[in-house]
């Protein structure tokens, strides 16, 4: 009957060593997946950090248009009003002027003084330009940053799945044990039937 005893530590030792097989390439299996999984990510990772490039130049593109024609607007804004009154006003003056019998240094001051009344709107036109350029800048640099923000949140790095393994040492002590349970099972069984 010893040779059930020796049966049983085969049959342990078998068992045990398909299962250590069979454990190691269902982490095998398992790896290969998740890494898979890590590479899809990081690939949808980076085209959505170059879609979101893509959008924020489209955007500051869209700010440049939008703020070109706004100077231009407010340059045709600024030749029509200054052209129209001082056409008018220039006509006026003088007409009024040459009635009155006025010239000279009094013409002069008249004059001075609706070059200082333009010079204020062209100020004003000015200030308004500034704070429009001002505008445009921190739009764009809205942008920048909130593309800055999903860069950094992307490109958060995604470290490789851990292949866990228990390495040949644990296989042949899970191969051992299995057969010394399955000798002593073995032995038991032969106890049994004496």
């Amino acid at each position: 009957m010893c040779t059930l005893g020796a049966a049983g530590l085969a049959l342990g030792a078998l068992s045990s060593g398909a299962s250590a097989i069979g454990a190691r390439q269902q982490a095998r299996m398992q790896y290969q997946a998740q890494l898979q999984q890590v590479q899809q990510q990081r690939l949808l990772n980076q085209q959505a950090i170059e879609a979101a490039k893509v959008r924020a130049g489209r955007q500051v593109t869209g700010k440049q248009l939008q703020y070109q024609q706004e100077l231009e607007g407010l340059a045709r804004q600024e030749r029509e009003q200054i052209d129209l009154a001082a056409e008018a006003d220039l006509g006026r003056q003088q007409a009024l002027l040459a009635e009155r019998g006025i010239s000279g240094q009094t013409v002069a001051a008249l004059f001075a003084e609706r070059r200082a009344l333009q010079g204020a709107q062209k100020e004003a036109l000015s200030r308004q330009r500034q704070f429009m350029e001002t505008g445009r800048v921190l739009a764009i640099e809205d942008i920048y940053t909130g593309l800055g923000q999903q860069i950094r949140a992307k490109s958060m790095p995604i470290p490789d799945p851990i292949y866990e393994r228990q390495g040949l040492f644990g296989d042949v002590l899970s191969v051992a044990s299995g057969g010394l349970q399955g000798a002593r099972t073995g032995l038991q069984i032969k106890g049994m039937m004496e």
